[in-house]
């Protein structure tokens, strides 16, 4: 028996050899066919048996694993082996597990299918092969009645395979359109409809590839069937962008169809490679069979090994730069192509955030940054040129780490050294070709290492070229560096003032000395280290001193910061011209990393020169940073982040000379401007460690002598705040931490100085970590905050005072006073220019008004708040951000829109790896669809949702989702689930978020009336209209449904039509398939029941009744039901 095949996409077939099986009709044995099949690791017999027979007890479980079992082997007892010969079993076992025999020749569409598509980089045969393959839904035809485990197993598989396949489609469609394959292009947007008719990207593919085909009328037509479609099944009118481009078709003024070459252009990667200065000269063979190695889909690891001067770097980037601009063929790498100098790290600590930086990847708060960026990098196609690496072998693991975690990254690494990782594939370099012998050579001057030697000798003299006499000398130099590139351009440099003849004799020279002072050194270490000393030797005494003390600079150095080294304007350009420096920008420089340690070995053997230089350097960036310290919360803030960022290696060298030393004064001038680098940055443990080790320090002395100077204590005062801002999610350390800085400055050390700046910023910081616990002590410190800022007259402190006395009014409902405050803290910080700070506010305000009712603006305040936030590209609150325009969105009856946005702000969130904020958007994805209607798809989409919230401990978000587990347990009729979701959501709404009470008190009502218990019904939807009407919160509109139907029970028929009438004015309600499945059909059939007059009378006093007057009314009947004596509540 051979060639067993399984085709779970679409009819459930079995075939050998091609010919149909039908000896196996027993489900329980084939679900256990396929289950192995589709998962071919061992499988632990306890969980097999789950799967299948959930609810069997445990005995009768095994006794049916081991029956279908044997059914199985019977009826199909071997296979042919992929190797041949002999058949072998199916199914290999023991005593507790069973797995697929890896060796049998079994073939299974679904896993082919899903090959194809998940690889790193899917060709455009892979998509089409993958397609074919899918001849529908997976196992669309087999079900397994008895086992809910087994249907969730293969629904949730159904779901996968149905989105790779469309997601497979859409780029098939994009690439036949860019193509101008029209004919391929319908079929392939054709054929995503049927598989989803609501899918509005493929209706719009569909209608350019009609339209650009000549076929506008059919393109028109199928907008027509299109906005059908939409109205049918999900009750909403076609999107906006889908009418413009209607509109835009029946004008005739579509976009021309894209050309295949512009779209392949338009798609290229994006990257951050560095502009060549010069051609690269010679290593066309090098580069082809790097080039190899860099496309190989097998290789992950490529690393260029050399000594240092080799041109590793130069090497590297042409083939990236040959990977990136190649349009032959789709790009191997879409997500990017970035380079990551590493020269400048001092730690392989700092790997992570020099990585991160180069793809400009932001880290969040809640888990550990390398975390984050493995995560990120997990989907990701991306080649990543991370340039010299010899120094920081100690950070090799997370090499292991990236390739283990995102199989779509490839590291293309240069180093001295190898590092001798499994996957490793090693390319050494040497020097450049070299003619074979000294004698000249008709074509010499066609050896690379003699071209190189021409380009860089006509830098210094223009009309220098190779004649009979000095032939020989430029072979000869070239023979004594061995070919090495940057020994080649130095001793180019030196005919400004020697001949070839006179340069050949030097380095002789050089190489003497070097064979008995340095006698171990290998003979190409020697030779560069000669060309240095001579490099060096041509150098003036004032310029020798220049050299060796601008090595101090890390990653490069400006004009300016040069006068550290005493160095003018000519020495520079000497230092330029001797190619010993080279110049970035016109106002930057930087020093090749060799030379820079050569310059710095020569530092050191000047003691003395080498503390001065290094201290003016630390006082230089100390000073610099201070200098920007309040530009960070102005206009000028992405300009001051752009110039912190280009010397964060300076600074960073200069504060840990600082601390070495504890200078203190010069530390306390820069902490507040690190700090907000490192915070901009999101470099949260980077910034931790350098705060600890201030306050660990400080703690020390003055636990050694009971006092401590006054900068110390200031510095010990800041280090503590900036811990608590940086460690807000942690809020007893940060309280804590804000707790200890206000005692610190009541020491008698700070007499007489100035300090209620850090006495403001604590208490404002405190007044945030306590709000959750203290809401007295809370408002106490922000108040207390605030009257400090104002009499220093400091905006930015009042407006985060502001802004946490509006956050606190919000949460105790007080939302005309959370507005007043937001607003007051909006126009402060859009008058500095903050705009990270605005987009807070911006968010804040759309909240608020959100809750008082003003849904157009909270609509267009989140609008403003996302645009902002993508104009300055913050993605570290993004999907915070979205989700709240996607609820806004549904909360104004906009659904479609809400879950077409929050589907988009979705994939951008898994595409930056990020599990919370991934969490916090499917949220609001399932809460529109929920009133979309779309019950089962919810179910899906939350998958594993819960768990992520609960283990990032984001409890508001718990809330919210179980919230919505409540809601789809109504809408399926299953009212204990219900009420155990809600009261889930109650109970932790009821502790941080007191505002939303009224959502689950309404399911809980709900819940009660359709379980027949009136009493607990009014009980819940009294107490929910009670707390919003305390607040004026809009969401009362929520319980009236409810309220509705529990009037009418009672026979207040008129008033429960009002109720109903008042609600559907809300399109949050009157658009929503959800309210209309629990309560809208029926009270919609009550109101039809009535005499018209009636109806009509009552509908229109709900229509034209004031919310909270119409509300406080009927909390009154509500409560006379109960047989209360209620209260009115009076409103304000």
């Amino acid at each position: 028996m051979s060639g067993l095949t399984l085709s779970l996409l679409g009819p459930f077939t079995v075939t050998i050899d091609d010919q149909p099986f039908d000896g196996l009709r027993n489900r329980p044995a084939l679900a256990l066919l396929l289950y192995l099949a589709c998962q071919p690791e061992r499988h632990r017999r306890e969980s097999l048996m789950a799967l299948l027979w959930p609810d069997w007890p445990q005995a009768s479980a095994q006794q049916n694993l081991r029956q279908n079992l044997y059914v199985l082997r019977q009826a199909l007892p071997g296979v042919t082996s992929h190797h041949g010969g002999d058949a072998v079993p199916l199914i290999l076992s023991d005593r507790e597990t069973l797995q697929l025999n890896p060796d049998a020749a079994v073939t299974v569409d679904a896993r082919r299918f899903a090959a194809l598509l998940e690889q790193p980089q899917p060709t455009t045969s892979h998509l089409a092969e993958a397609i074919a393959l899918y001849r529908g839904d997976f196992l669309a035809d087999f079900y397994l009645p008895d086992s809910s485990s087994f249907e969730e197993w293969a629904a949730a598989h159904r779901e996968a395979y149905r989105r790779l396949a469309l997601q497979a489609l859409e780029r098939l469609t994009d690439d036949a359109l860019a193509l101008a394959d029209y004919p391929a292009a319908e079929r392939y947007a054709r054929h995503q409809l049927a598989i989803d008719n609501l899918r509005e990207s493929a209706h719009r593919q569909l209608m350019l590839a009609l339209s650009h085909s000549g076929q506008r009328a059919a393109a028109l037509t199928h907008y027509e069937a299109y906005t059908r479609i939409v109205k049918e099944e999900l009750g909403v009118e076609a999107t906006s962008d889908m009418r413009a481009l209607a509109e835009q078709i029946a004008l005739g003024q579509q976009a021309p169809p894209v050309r295949s070459e512009s779209a392949i252009q338009a798609r290229r990667p994006r990257h951050n490679l560095p502009a060549a200065a010069t051609a690269l000269i010679g290593r066309e063979r090098e580069l082809e069979a790097l080039d190899t190695y860099v496309r190989d889909p097998a290789i992950r690891l490529v690393t260029i090994v050399g000594p240092g001067g080799m041109g590793k770097t130069r090497l590297a980037q042409a083939a990236a730069e040959a990977v990136l601009h190649d349009v032959r063929q789709p790009p191997p790498f879409p997500d990017g192509v970035f380079f990551v100098p590493l020269a400048s790290l001092a730690t392989a600590a700092l790997l992570i955030p020099a990585i991160a930086g180069a793809i400009n990847f932001r880290f969040h708060e809640g888990s550990e940054p390398k975390e984050q960026l493995l995560d990120y990098l997990r989907r990701k196609q991306m080649l990543l040129l991370l340039d010299n690496f010899e120094h920081l072998m100690d950070g090799v693991e997370l090499v292991d780490e990236i390739l283990k975690t995102a199989p779509g990254v490839k590291l293309l690494i240069t180093s001295r050294q190898k590092l001798l990782r499994q996957a490793e594939q090693l390319f050494p370099i040497g020097g450049l070709s070299l003619p074979p012998d000294t004698a000249v050579q008709p074509n010499g001057a066609e050896s690379d290492a003699v071209q190189l030697f021409l380009q860089s000798a006509r830098r210094t003299r223009p009309a220098f070229s190779l004649t009979a006499d000095n032939r020989p000398d430029v072979l000869a130099i070239c023979r004594l560096v061995e070919g090495m590139p940057l020994g080649i351009i130095l001793a180019a440099t030196w005919l400004d003032t020697l001949s070839t003849a006179d340069i050949v004799a030097e380095m002789e020279q050089d190489l003497d000395f070097l064979a008995v002072e340095g006698g171990d050194l290998p003979q190409r270490q020697r030779s560069m280290r000669a060309a240095f000393n001579h490099s060096w030797r041509l150098l003036g005494e004032r310029e020798q001193a220049v050299f060796r003390q601008l090595s101090v600079f890390r990653g490069g150095f400006t004009r300016e910061a040069a006068a550290i080294a005493d160095a003018s304007a000519r020495d520079l350009q000497t230092l330029i011209n001797k190619s010993l420096l080279i110049r970035e920008s016109p106002s930057r420089y930087m020093m090749h990393e060799l030379l820079r340690q050569f310059a710095a070995e020569k530092l050191a053997g000047t003691q003395r020169e080498e503390e001065a230089t290094r201290d003016r350097h630390s006082a230089y960036f100390c000073d610099f940073l201070n200098d920007h310290t309040q530009e960070w919360h102005s206009a000028q803030q992405f300009e001051t982040l752009a110039t912190v960022t280009r010397e964060a290696h300076n600074a960073q060298a200069g504060l840990q000379w600082a601390l070495a030393r504890e200078q203190w004064p010069r530390l306390l001038k820069a902490i507040d401007s690190w700090m907000e680098y490192q915070q901009w940055q999101a470099y949260w443990q980077e910034g931790e460690r350098f705060c600890r080790t201030i306050v660990d320090r400080a703690a020390q002395l003055d636990q050694a002598n009971g006092v401590v100077p006054p900068d110390l204590l200031r510095l010990w005062v800041r280090a503590l705040l900036w811990m608590a801002t940086i460690n807000g999610s942690d809020r007893r350390a940060a309280n804590d931490n804000s707790q200890m800085a206000l005692a610190l400055l009541e020491r008698p050390e700070l007499a007489g100085q100035e300090r209620r700046r850090e006495e403001a910023i604590a208490r404002s910081l405190k007044g945030f970590h306590v709000q959750m616990t203290d809401l007295n002590e809370s408002q106490r410190q922000f108040t207390l905050s605030l009257e400090i800022f104002q009499d220093l007259g400091d905006r930015w402190g009042i407006a985060q005072s502001l802004a946490g006395l509006g956050g606190l009014d919000y949460v105790n409902g007080r939302l005309d006073a959370a507005l007043a405050h937001a607003e007051a803290a909006y126009e402060i910080r859009r008058a500095m220019g903050d705009r990270p700070a605005q987009g807070r506010s911006l968010n804040n305000l759309g909240l608020i008004h959100k809750w008082l009712g003003h849904l157009e603006l909270a609509e267009r305040f989140h609008r403003q708040m996302v645009t902002l936030k993508q104009d300055i590209h913050d993605y570290s609150t993004m999907a915070e951000s979205q989700a709240n325009l996607v609820q806004t969105l549904s909360h104004v009856g906009k659904y479609d829109e809400a879950y077409r946005l929050a589907m988009e702000a979705l994939e951008g969130s898994r595409a930056r790896g990020n599990k919370t904020n991934e969490a916090i958007i499917t949220i609001a994805a399932g809460n529109a669809l929920l009133n979309l209607g779309q019950y089962e798809p919810v179910y899906r989409l939350l998958d594993g949702t819960l768990a992520v919230v609960r283990d990032k401990g984001q409890r508001i978000y718990e809330g919210v989702l179980q919230q919505l587990y409540g809601a789809l347990a109504l809408a399926g009729k299953s009212y204990v689930e219900a009420q155990t979701a809600y009261r889930s959501s109650l109970e932790i709404f009821e502790q941080i978020g007191r505002m939303t009470v009224v959502w689950p008190l309404s399911g809980l009502g709900h819940a009660a009336y359709r379980q027949g218990d009136r009493p607990e019904a009014r009980k819940q939807i009294i107490a929910a209209m009670a707390s919003a009407l305390q607040s004026r919160n809009f969401f009362i509109v929520r319980a009236l449904p409810t309220a509705a139907l529990l009037l009418a029970d009672a026979g207040r028929v008129q008033q429960a039509i009002t109720a109903w009438s008042l609600a559907k004015t809300y399109p949050h309600i009157a658009n929503s398939r959800w309210f209309a499945d629990i309560a809208g059909r029926e009270l919609d059939e009550l109101a039809a029941s009535v005499s018209s007059t009636g109806a009509a009378t009552a509908g229109q006093t709900g229509r034209e009744t004031d919310l909270w007057a119409m509300s406080a009314a009927l909390l009154v009947e509500l409560e006379k039901l109960s047989g209360r004596n209620s209260t009115p509540i009076m409103l304000q």
